[in-house]
């Protein structure tokens, strides 16, 4: 039996994932599941499987979107610099 790469057991977590607060342990624990180019090669995989295996392009789509959403929300809060509320 292949040993998996690093990068294969990665996507395997990715791909049992079970929402965004799994996906998001995996990608804090992960430098691989941070990768910015894991989302760009899933979507590439969707678009591969989407004649053959639509149902495997399905969840690719939902991995590839659910990871760029945390992508762009880290990204989004890196800007904030004071955590109190306007009230305050």
């Amino acid at each position: 039996m292949v040993e998996k790469s690093p990068r294969q057991k990665v996507l395997r977590r990715i791909w049992d994932s079970q929402g965004l607060k799994d996906l998001m342990i995996i990608m804090a624990s992960s430098a691989i599941a941070r990768d910015p180019t894991l989302v760009d090669e899933l979507e590439s995989q969707a678009v591969a499987c989407e004649i053959g295996m639509p149902e495997v392009a399905v969840r690719l789509r939902e991995m590839s979107h659910a990871m760029r959403h945390l992508h762009d929300l880290v990204s989004e809060f890196a800007k904030v610099t004071d955590m109190r509320s306007p009230a305050e």
